[in-house]
């Protein structure tokens, strides 16, 4: 698969894991993925993401001139280097409100 691609698997679902098959053999994660449940090196998951039901139908987010983007890298922000510490207060920075 080249970069830009898709492929259709019938048999997918939500929930379904799958990872890529370099030439080498490596397995890695689809780099484009929206859910890694196991961390950034696990398989991939399939998500639908017209599944969550949103409370509020009317909302349509601020507007781009007011957004801030931040990109947060959990390898060096928890001391166990996953997700899931950077949500139990596992973090190396001291964090102030």
């Amino acid at each position: 698969m080249r970069a830009g691609s898709n492929l259709t698997v019938p048999t997918a679902r939500a929930g379904s894991r799958y990872q890529f098959r370099l030439p080498d053999g490596l397995l890695v994660p689809d780099p484009v993925s929206r859910f890694n449940p196991d961390d950034v090196h696990g398989p991939s998951e399939v998500i639908d993401p017209t599944a969550f039901d949103w409370p509020e139908d009317e909302w349509r987010g601020r507007p781009w001139e007011e957004a801030v983007i931040y990109e947060l890298h959990v390898g060096s922000f928890t001391r166990a280097g996953n997700f899931a510490a950077s949500s139990n207060g596992s973090t190396i920075w001291p964090i102030s409100a």
